[in-house]
Parts: C-alpha cells; sequence; structure tokens
C-alpha cells in the first residue's frame, strides 16, 4: 500500500468512525432487524412501542403516552388511530376530561404483545452481544443519556 493509499485508507476511517454516522448506521441497520420481526404482525416499532406502553397503564391518556414515549402528539394520535382500527387498542373519552381520550390495550393487543415479546427480547439480546455483559446495563444507560440529552436541546 502506498501512502497515498494509506492516508486515504485512514480519512475514510475517520469519516465513518464519526460518531453521527455510526449513531446512524446502527439505527438502520436496528431499524432492518425490527421491521423484519413486526411486518409478520403488520404492526410498526412506533406502534409496538405504543401499543407496549399502553399496556403499562391503566388505560392512560394520548398525553401521558407522548410522555411516555418521546413520540410527538399529532404522530402518536396517528399511531392510536392505527392500532384502533387494527383493533389492538380502544380509544374513548376520559370522565375527567372530555378533551381527553383514554387507551385500553383490546384482548389482541394483549395477545400480540405476549407473542412478539419473546422475540423482541431475543432480537435485543441478539444487538447487545456485542457488548460485553457486565458493560451492558451501563451501556443502555448512556443512551437513555444521550436520548434525553438530545431531547432536553
Amino acid at each position: 500500500m502506498n501512502t497515498q493509499e494509506k492516508t486515504n485508507s485512514s480519512d475514510a476511517t475517520e469519516l465513518t468512525n464519526q460518531l453521527f454516522h455510526l449513531l446512524h448506521r446502527a439505527g438502520q441497520g436496528g431499524d432492518e432487524w425490527v421491521l423484519s420481526l413486526f411486518r409478520e404482525a403488520d404492526l410498526t416499532p412506533r406502534q409496538f412501542t405504543v401499543l407496549t406502553a399502553a399496556q403499562a397503564r391503566t388505560e392512560p391518556s394520548q398525553a401521558a403516552l407522548v410522555a411516555d414515549t418521546g413520540i410527538d402528539r399529532s404522530t402518536l394520535a396517528d399511531i392510536v388511530g392505527r392500532l384502533v382500527s387494527k383493533g389492538l387498542v380502544e380509544r374513548h373519552r376520559t370522565q375527567r376530561d372530555a378533551r381527553a381520550y383514554a387507551i385500553a390495550v383490546t384482548d389482541k393487543g394483549h395477545e400480540t404483545i405476549s407473542n412478539l415479546a419473546p422475540r423482541v427480547a431475543t432480537m435485543e439480546h441478539q444487538i447487545l452481544a456485542v457488548v460485553p455483559e457486565d458493560q451492558r446495563e451501563t451501556f443502555i444507560l448512556n443512551l437513555e443519556a444521550i436520548v434525553e440529552n438530545m431531547v432536553e436541546a
């Protein structure tokens, strides 16, 4: 390898190791895995996130789901509408505030979560397999910190 090739190779490595590029590529790769997992269930990853967030609370409002997931209000309303049309959740006005909607996961929604949850856990384990086991918790905490910092910025 001549000097020019070494320089070009070094420059390429610096470019492809930029943090934003690595985050993008990790997200892109993760998206491909996740999309293949959810495709047969006719769900998107964000729909599954909202569905599981709704299951974690007793009839949460859409505002609570916005806070729990970090998905903006209009996008979340669209996602909930799609989940309603698939029969996975029901939406009804709350008694406390007639303007607010409460979300309830249907039996079909609970069954969908039960069917997918083990496969999601396996996929997450495969993704994290490259991180040493004793560093995984710290890795997740650092990702959460990055996301939180980006949201606050």
